[in-house]
């Protein structure tokens, strides 16, 4: 298994890992803000009763 030694394997793989974090954060990122949005819907619509 020499691609294992490879520095291109390891580069690629290192790549691969900070997109795909990168793309959990900014999804984990929107999820909040969407989540944020919708409880401060929520607490507009409480205060508007009031």
């Amino acid at each position: 298994m020499p691609f294992i030694f490879n520095p291109l394997f390891h580069l690629a793989l290192g790549i691969t890992g900070i997109v795909s974090t990168g793309v959990l954060v900014k999804d984990i990122l929107s999820i909040r803000k969407q989540l944020l949005i919708e409880t401060g819907k929520i607490k507009m619509n409480k205060s508007k009763i009031k």
